[in-house]
């Protein structure tokens, strides 16, 4: 690994932590953190009315919506995480190895075709709706269905971002629950005890 020399008057900073790699993940970490830091530079400039139409007008329901939005993914990826984990790890039923395999396959979906594809099948013209009015002869006000592009609720929300993140939960959360509870299994198993 390519380090490079420490000028002698730098005797306080560890030797270990100049190297190229290092500097290289700091540089990539600002890249990213830039954004962030140009909005938050916009604080010690004196306010603009754009900025305070925001303030005064969306600013409370943006905040609100997105920790509404965090308590209802986190919410969502550790429950269902947590039970697809423990099911595929523990217990043995038809189909245990498909869906431990399957549980990968939303991680190859990112989560805004997942809200797309969401809101075109539930939308009006999508095939739910237009399968429903095809067999109940039902036309437009004749039933009540979510309006899918116009009004998403916070639970629709969540859920078409969960789905994409708990293949991140539920492999690892296998592996995790798999380990330590095997062993405290085996004594009962080694006494003729059946393990469930």
């Amino acid at each position: 690994m390519p380090t490079l020399s420490i000028p002698s008057n730098l005797y306080w900073f560890p030797r270990s932590l100049i190297n190229l790699w290092n500097l290289g993940i700091i540089g990539i970490a600002f890249l990213m953190a830039l954004p962030v830091l140009v909005i938050a530079s916009f604080v010690f400039l004196p306010a603009s009315e754009n900025w305070q139409h925001l303030v005064d007008n969306l600013l409370a329901e943006y905040v609100s919506n997105s920790l509404l939005l965090m308590v209802g993914v986190s919410v969502g990826v550790l429950s269902i995480g947590v039970i697809t984990a423990w099911l595929t790890s523990m217990c043995e039923f038809p189909g245990r190895r498909w869906l431990t395999w399957a549980l990968l396959l939303p991680l190859a979906i990112p989560a805004y075709i997942i809200a797309y594809t969401y809101t075109g099948l539930l939308d009006f013209e999508g095939p739910v709706q237009g399968a429903m009015r095809a067999w109940f002869d039902w036309s437009y006000g004749d039933y009540w269905f979510p309006e899918g592009r116009r009004s998403q609720t916070m639970a629709q929300c969540s859920i078409s971002v969960s789905a994409p993140l708990l293949p991140v939960f539920s492999v690892p959360g296998s592996a995790s629950v798999t380990a330590p509870l095997l062993h405290s299994f085996q004594p009962h198993c080694s006494v003729s005890f059946s393990c469930w």
